[in-house]
């Protein structure tokens, strides 16, 4: 998993004050969450620009959170 979705999905545990109930965290599920957001953005993104400024929004996405095709 990327660092930066670790580090969301930790930042989100201590901003939710759940520190001591996922002790054990449950991270292939979190991992699943950030990317079924990130799907979304992209296809509220895809509805609204060019192709070619699209092109370059994923590629910026994919470089951002260090995602592979």
């Amino acid at each position: 998993m990327n660092d930066r979705v670790k580090q969301l999905y930790e930042t989100a545990i201590i901003a939710t004050g759940k520190e001591k109930q996922f002790a054990t965290p449950n991270m292939h599920v979190a991992e699943r969450f950030a990317v079924l957001i990130v799907e979304e953005c992209m296809q509220i993104n895809k509805e609204e620009l060019s192709f070619a400024a699209f092109e370059r929004l994923i590629n910026r996405y994919q470089e951002h959170f260090g995602v592979e095709e």
